[in-house]
């Protein structure tokens, strides 16, 4: 496996891109702060962070909840889904504290196995290398609506909604395939045609990070955050029969089933000596 992720402000004054990776455990998020928003920043920090630590929790314990509930491999849509709704959770409660108006997109991924699993909530997008073209995983919530006579453009979806309505989504993944997961900052500023070039041209992830530092890094008009993936392909299953499952399904014949609770969110005064992950896994209760 390979990785390279890069972070940029582009032409604007600050950045309200966020970013985590865990290479070990094929973790990835990427949350972009909605500028037309208050403290987009703080929205892409907080859903982002929450999410990563979510997927960093303890596998065994919540699948003793849900062993017997819903089957084996439906459990990585399970995870993705938590994710999301996690870290929507946290961004609507830091608005309802501040009284304002913050949000972000998310896309939060997990691979396993063959298989790449993901939360995918706004405009931010995931790409996949497949025979020899640069694929859309993703479909923006984006939409034009009419008002009064007047256009207005803009994502139908977000964290820190009431309720927001993200995609949870798998695809298979090949060896040497490379997965491109980007703020829109990318895809807005680069045609579809220029980037694929740039995806297929490079041969490692770093190559291609040079590639499209070189050509836009500090222009684009946003934002622009990407990771770079390229698929080891060691596991020839589809991720539902990987080392990774396997150690899980072992631990899990040990452990006694406990019927499913709705998640809790802990109230928001938390000790400010803690670091933020301490912090974001005290709200989150399993």
């Amino acid at each position: 496996m390979s990785l390279a992720h890069y972070i940029n402000t582009g032409t604007r004054k600050s950045n309200e891109d966020y970013v985590r990776v865990d290479p070990s455990n094929k973790i990835f998020v990427i949350g972009d702060g909605m500028s037309k928003h208050v403290r987009g920043d703080m929205a892409s920090l907080l859903g982002v962070e929450t999410a990563f630590a979510y997927l960093h929790l303890n596998s065994v314990q919540v699948l003793g909840r849900v062993a017997e509930q819903i089957p084996f491999n439906l459990i990585p849509y399970f995870f993705l889904w938590n994710a999301g709704h996690f870290a929507n959770r946290a961004v609507f409660d830091f608005n309802v504290a501040n009284k304002i108006d913050s949000g972000s997109t998310l896309e939060a991924i997990r691979i396993i196995g063959n298989r790449l699993h993901l939360c995918h909530i706004g405009d931010s997008r995931v790409y996949r290398t497949r025979n020899g073209k640069l694929e859309q995983v993703t479909k923006d919530h984006y939409a034009d609506t009419i008002i009064d006579g007047c256009l207005y453009s803009g994502i139908t979806c977000s964290l820190g909604e009431v309720i927001t309505r993200g995609d949870v989504l798998s695809c298979t993944l090949e060896k040497d395939e490379i997965v491109l997961i980007c703020t829109d900052g990318l895809p807005n500023d680069v045609e579809d045609s220029t980037l694929e070039n740039y995806v297929l041209k490079g041969k490692t992830p770093e190559e291609i990070k040079r590639i499209i530092a070189e050509n836009h890094g500090g222009k684009t008009s946003d934002n622009c955050t990407f990771i770079i993936y390229k698929h080891d392909g060691l596991d020839i299953n589809d991720g539902t029969h990987s080392p990774d499952w396997d150690r899980l399904r072992n631990a899990l014949a040990k452990e006694k089933p406990r019927p499913i609770t709705e998640p809790v969110i802990k109230e928001n005064v938390i000790p400010k000596n803690k670091s933020l992950v301490e912090r974001i896994k005290e709200m989150i209760r399993i």
